[in-house]
């Protein structure tokens, strides 16, 4: 069997949680916008669901990481793995739902890969559901 680069790395890398990050350098710059309607982080964080354990399985074709661990660089793929590496798992994520599908990780990419690299079963998230602030539907549908 082929082993992959990223599975070389996490073999060098081992354990990193004695780095973790404790901070979101620009989480509360975040915006989004369609064009015509801009959402901020804020505006997000008063919409959300409280915290709620789901398991990884259920929203791992959300790790744009993986999905687009094909078009980078070696060393692009060893910066994304160090920095997931060093996310901390004790902040929920925050993805949307819209028609009772999970749609996109809002924040929380960098975790959701590491959670999913290091076979952890569940991950702490928030929701925004969608069909809650129609408005934004343009903006992240």
């Amino acid at each position: 069997m082929n082993r992959t680069d990223l599975e070389l790395m996490m073999e060098a890398y081992g354990q990193i949680e004695e780095g973790e990050e404790d901070t979101h350098p620009g989480y509360e710059d975040t915006t989004w916008s369609d064009g015509n309607i801009t959402v901020t982080m804020q505006e997000v964080e008063k919409e959300v669901s409280p915290a709620k354990s789901i398991p990884v399985k259920d929203i791992a074709h959300l790790d744009i990481h993986s999905k687009n661990e094909k078009r980078k660089t070696p060393e692009q793929r060893e910066s994304t793995f160090k920095r997931a590496m060093r996310s901390n798992l004790k902040y929920p994520i925050i993805i949307t739902k819209n028609k009772g599908k999970y749609g996109m990780v809002l924040d929380g990419n960098h975790r959701l890969h590491k959670a999913i690299k290091k076979d952890v079963e569940t991950i702490e998230v928030k929701v925004l559901d969608l069909s809650k602030v129609p408005d934004w539907l343009n903006v992240f549908g």
